[in-house]
């Protein structure tokens, strides 16, 4: 509806185009990709992103572990779009523990606040079945709030402190969404539960969600389940 403007551009390679009312990936891009802005029709924005990054641990052609400058331009090219809308809002990344410190260092060159690590207990994971060994039951998440806590939506919120630990307790996956070949369309797929959970606490009642990287649909249908609208980006 109006003449784009250019506000950050990529370096030359992967990236995302994004802008308030769609997103889509553009691989291997060359020339660089600029990233633009235009004239919203309606209120089109995030209340709350969820971000499930690449962990590099499987043989998947998509799962190669992002880099602090790849993951700064994605955060970046969120907070461009709710710029535009002057919007506030809350960003969930997944990550491996050994990520913890990269995540935290993208949020705050990007003007993050009140950065929280999270923990999901994979109730009933079995893991390693070397019984010298501890098994790994446990994944991290990383919760940032855009600009201010103070304008960002958070709801249900018990006053006792002891009702608000920064963990969950969920049964982990037993049964994979599969594909039309009857084959896991996502090894790493979380349960609805955990979505919901981020919805619930940080999402008003029929509020927006962006999941990047939509996978099995897992973060998808929790979203849904907590009365979010969804908007779902995956590039495979």
């Amino acid at each position: 509806t109006s003449t784009p403007t250019v506000v950050h551009t990529l370096p030359s390679g992967e990236g995302l185009y994004l802008l308030p009312c769609q997103l889509f990936f553009i691989n291997n891009s060359t020339p660089p990709v600029s990233v633009v802005c235009v004239e919203p029709v309606g209120d089109v924005y995030s209340d709350l992103v969820i971000f499930d990054i690449p962990w590099g641990m499987m043989e998947a052609a998509w799962d190669v572990q992002m880099t602090l400058d790849q993951l700064v331009g994605v955060i970046r090219q969120v907070g461009v779009c709710q710029d535009h809308l002057d919007n506030n809002f809350t960003f969930v990344i997944w990550h491996q523990s050994t990520d913890t410190k990269m995540v935290h260092d993208a949020f705050k060159s990007e003007n993050y606040k009140n950065i929280t690590d999270f923990y999901w207990h994979k109730e009933g994971h079995k893991g390693n079945q070397i019984q010298r060994v501890l098994t790994p039951a446990i994944e991290c998440a990383t919760i940032a709030h855009y600009k201010s806590l103070n304008d960002c939506t958070v709801r249900n919120m018990p006053p006792d402190p002891r009702q608000r630990h920064n963990l969950i307790t969920v049964p982990h996956i037993t049964s994979f969404a599969l594909d039309a070949n009857q084959k896991k369309i996502n090894a790493a797929e979380k349960p609805r539960p955990l979505a919901q959970f981020f919805v619930d606490h940080y999402c008003p009642q029929g509020g927006n969600v962006l999941v990047i990287g939509a996978g099995a649909g897992g973060d998808v249908f929790g979203a849904l389940d907590g009365g979010a609208n969804v908007v779902a980006v995956e590039r495979d």
